[in-house]
């Protein structure tokens, strides 16, 4: 014999959530969508129109944060950016400068185009000649072109930059194309640092 009872609750709640009728679709939570690739490795990068070799990258993209992290026998570092407008951060845990590809900027790009948000850079390891020459903070951005590091503390071949002190660099693009360095520095002996970019011990300080 053929029975009017209704279906079991569960197969009702099955059925609902199949097909997207009724109240229960309205009411059920969305996942972000995100996207993941861990340890890509890559025969050749194209970063501002110059070709990097052998590294690998990984890359994180949700709502609210994108991270990508590069690794070359040259860098190993990472930068997480908040998509909310708030605040990013460049961690970087080695840097040769002897390696440092010749990196351009775009100059057909407009002014805004060359924009910089606000970026919390970390140099952990700055390397030179095979010397470790030290680390540095600051805080990196650029507008129409200027592109400005602040509040730089840390230590540079035996040079300190003090939190109370902190030193700032400026570099203004274009046809006059100069820098700007102002800096309070710190230091023991100044013969150790001329030592470190190839030159004479000339000066010793006691």
């Amino acid at each position: 014999a053929q029975s009017d009872a209704p279906p079991p609750t569960d197969v009702v709640s099955q059925e609902y959530l199949a097909t997207g009728s009724g109240d229960h679709a309205g009411n059920m939570p969305v996942a972000p969508l995100g996207i993941v690739i861990d340890e890509l490795q890559a025969g050749a990068l194209v970063i501002l129109q110059q070709e990097v070799q052998d590294v690998v990258f990984s890359m994180e993209l949700d709502r609210a944060r994108w991270r990508v992290s590069l690794a070359s026998d040259w860098l190993r570092g990472a930068l997480s950016v908040a998509r909310d407008g708030g605040p990013s951060n460049l961690q970087i845990d080695h840097l040769d400068l002897d390696r440092l590809p010749d990196f351009k900027l775009p100059d057909g790009a407009s002014e805004s185009a060359r924009d910089l948000p606000v970026i919390d850079v970390t140099l952990s390891n700055l390397f030179q000649s095979a010397q470790r020459l030290g680390e540095l903070n600051f805080g990196l951005y650029g507008q129409g072109g200027v592109f400005s590091a602040d509040r730089i503390t840390g230590e540079l071949a035996k040079l300190r930059l003090s939190a109370e002190r902190p030193g700032r660099l400026v570099w203004h693009r274009g046809e006059e194309n100069y820098t700007e360095v102002q800096a309070n520095l710190d230091f023991d002996d100044l013969g150790e640092t001329l030592e470190y970019f190839g030159y004479q011990r000339v000066v010793e300080t006691v």
